[in-house]
C-alpha cells in the first residue's frame, strides 16, 4: 500500500518529452487545475503500484514556480529503477499519479548571499535548472556561476536553454566539463573529470559564494573536499543527496523505552536501536514515508514529550526541530515518548 495517503495531490501527465538518449521530461498538472506549490529545488514523491507492489520515489522539480501550467521532473532510464522505468516506459499522456506537496530543505532562500556557485552532475542538473529558470524568470539580481559535470556534450540536460540563458544574462556564466569526450577549446568546455584547478578556473571567489550542490554521491563527495580546500565555509555548503545510504543506529545498546502515538491512541515499547517509523509499523500506524532515511521530510510529525537523537535529519532545520518537529524515520528514543502520531 503507498505511503502517500494524508498528503497525496492527484497529477495528471500533460506531456512527455525526450531530453537526452536515456533522459525523459514529463510534465505533470494538479487534475483539479490548481497551482503546484513549491520552491526552487524542492522536491515531489510520486507514487505507484507497479506489479503488484507500491513504489514511493523523490524525483525534483526541474520546472520554475512562475511556469504556471504544471511542474516538469526529469528522470533517467537506470538498472533496476522499476519507479522510474515505469515513468519511462508506462505513465502515458492523460494517466494520473499520486503524488505528495512539494518538500525539502535544498532550494534558494532570501538569507542566500548575493553570489552563488552551482554545481551539478548528470541529472542532478534538476533542482540547479529550477533555480536558474527562477532566477531567470524573476530578474533577481543573483551573480551566478553554474558548472555541470557530462560524460558527453549530448548527456547534457537543456544545453539549448543553458545556453541561451548565459547569453541572454550578464550575471550567469555557464561552463561544463566532459569526462568521456574532448571538449572544445575554444568554448566553456573542460576535459576530465572536475578537480582542484578546474575549479579555481571556473571560480575564483569561492569562500565568497553560497554553493549548491547536486549529483551522484561520489561526485559530491568529491567536490566537497575541493571547496574545503578553497576555504569555503561549510555553512556555505548545501548538498541534495542524491543516493539514500542506509541508516545506522545512534545507541548500539539494548534499552527498552515506552512510546505513545497519542493520536492514534496506541502504546508499544520500543528499543534504542529502533526508529519511531518501525515502531509506528509494528501497529499498524499509517505514515506519510518515502526515504525513510531522513532527506525528504515526508514523515514530518510533532513529539509532544520526551527526547529523541536524529543526527541524520536533513529534511528539517533548527527551527523546526525548536517547534517539537521531528522526522520519525531517523528519530531514535533516548527517554519514554509522545508524539503526535
Amino acid at each position: 500500500m503507498s505511503q502517500l495517503s494524508n498528503k497525496a495531490i492527484s497529477l495528471i501527465c500533460v506531456e512527455k518529452r525526450r531530453a537526452t538518449e536515456d533522459v525523459i521530461v514529463i510534465t505533470l498538472a494538479h487534475q483539479q487545475k490548481q497551482v503546484i506549490a513549491f520552491s526552487p529545488g524542492q522536491y515531489i514523491t510520486l507514487s505507484a503500484t507497479i506489479e503488484g507492489k507500491a513504489y514511493d520515489r523523490c524525483y525534483t522539480i526541474s520546472s520554475c514556480p512562475e511556469q504556471s501550467e504544471g511542474i516538469e521532473i526529469i528522470v533517467k532510464r537506470v538498472s533496476q529503477g522499476a519507479m522510474s522505468n515505469w515513468l519511462l516506459d508506462q505513465l502515458g499522456v492523460g494517466d494520473i499519479i499520486q503524488a505528495s506537496e512539494a518538500c525539502g530543505q535544498f532550494h534558494l532562500a532570501r538569507s542566500n548571499k548575493p553570489k552563488l556557485l552551482l554545481l551539478s552532475a548528470g541529472v542532478g542538473v534538476t533542482p540547479l535548472l529550477s533555480m536558474l529558470r527562477h532566477i531567470a524568470k524573476s530578474h533577481l539580481s543573483y551573480e551566478v556561476i553554474f558548472h555541470h559535470s557530462a560524460k558527453t556534450f549530448r548527456d547534457i540536460i537543456a544545453a539549448d536553454e543553458l545556453s541561451a540563458l548565459g547569453d541572454q544574462y550578464p550575471h550567469l556564466t555557464i561552463s561544463y566539463n566532459l569526462t568521456r569526450e574532448r571538449a572544445n577549446s575554444n568554448s566553456n568546455q573542460y576535459s576530465g573529470h572536475i578537480c582542484d584547478e578546474m575549479l579555481q578556473r571556473i571560480c575564483t571567489d569561492v569562500p565568497q559564494r553560497d554553493v549548491f550542490v547536486c549529483g551522484p554521491n561520489s561526485y559530491m563527495e568529491r567536490v566537497q573536499q575541493i571547496l574545503t580546500k578553497q576555504g569555503l565555509p561549510s555553512n556555505q555548503y548545501f548538498q541534495e543527496d542524491f543516493e539514500i545510504a542506509p541508516l545506522a543506529a545512534v545507541n548500539e545498546s539494548n534499552i527498552t523505552y515506552t512510546i505513545d502515538f497519542c493520536h492514534s491512541n496506541c502504546r508499544t515499547d520500543i528499543s534504542s536501536g529502533e526508529t519511531v517509523l518501525d515502531a509506528a509499523l509494528r501497529l499498524g500506524i499509517d505514515l506519510d514515508t518515502s526515504c525513510s532515511s531522513g532527506i525528504c521530510g515526508s514523515c514530518s510529525s510533532y513529539i509532544i514529550e520526551g527526547n529523541i537523537a536524529a543526527p541524520q535529519a536533513q529534511a528539517i532545520d533548527e527551527e523546526d526541530i525548536s517547534s517539537g518537529e521531528f522526522l520519525p524515520c531517523c528519530s531514535y528514543p533516548l527517554s519514554n515518548l509522545k508524539v503526535d502520531l
